[in-house]
């Protein structure tokens, strides 16, 4: 969730005018903790209510929590699939060229 979170976290600040970044940021913390208490809910009752051993397609999923991780992996990938059309770049400006930019990062010991 960590790396989510950050990525998320950044695209809120980069998008969002700086006025209005405390509003968004709030909707946002406040849901994602809304998303994470469901998802532990829900998580929680499929393990407790799915059958130890269930055939799908064939296939003997023999662990109740594999159950879970496949639903939470396929609802995962559907919300992502979703929301990519939504995606836009927000900010306006020249793109740095690759070659500059990684020489940045190339070269440096650590030591002045």
């Amino acid at each position: 969730m960590g790396r989510l979170n950050l990525s998320a976290g950044h695209f809120v600040y980069d998008s969002v005018p700086r006025e209005k970044r405390p509003l968004y940021n709030a909707v946002h913390n406040i849901l994602t903790a809304f998303a994470l208490a469901a998802g532990a809910g829900l998580g929680g009752f499929f393990a407790a209510h799915v059958p130890a051993t269930t055939r799908v397609f064939g296939f003997a999923l023999g662990n109740s929590l594999l159950w879970v991780f496949l639903i939470s992996r396929l609802a995962r990938l559907n919300t992502a699939l979703a929301f990519i059309p939504l995606l836009r770049e927000m900010r306006t400006g020249t793109v740095a060229p690759p070659r500059p930019l990684a020489m940045l990062f190339v070269g440096r010991t650590g030591s002045p």
